[in-house]
């Protein structure tokens, strides 16, 4: 790597992505793993590699992080600092109701989905369960 910018580009490929989608894979047979990539030092063409599957699972892992590394998941005003401050501020601006799973009658939720009062039993017309009183 022969500058910064270069870094940037190559850490950008893989800081929110997994190593390889299910989607890149072409094939996978007789001990080789054929899969899609991009060529860069050609115009980002697109081109597939085989490899055997030792070699496969060998450059796959050497995308898992190390113990108690963690892969950046969010920036923005997803990021871990005062995240829950801003998305209360950003429902006010938007007007968005708060949907907080603990006061969300799952029941209800469900029943609405399905179209039928799930609290009952199909078979005896009890309640299933004293806590969905």
């Amino acid at each position: 790597m022969s500058n910064p910018s270069t870094v940037i580009k190559y850490l950008a490929r893989y800081t929110h992505r997994i190593a390889i989608s299910n989607s890149r894979i072409v094939s996978n047979e007789n001990g080789k793993v054929v899969f899609k990539y991009k060529d860069y030092k050609d115009n980002a063409k697109v081109k597939e590699m085989t490899l055997t599957e030792d070699e496969f699972c060998r450059r796959y892992l050497m995308h898992v992080p190390p113990h108690k590394f963690m892969r950046i998941r969010h920036y923005g005003f997803l990021g871990n600092r005062n995240k829950n401050d801003r998305i209360i501020l950003l429902r006010k601006l938007t007007k968005t109701p708060d949907h907080d799973p603990f006061k969300v009658d799952m029941v209800k939720v469900i029943s609405r989905l399905l179209k039928k009062d799930v609290s009952i039993c199909p078979c005896c017309g009890n309640l299933r369960h004293p806590l969905l009183e």
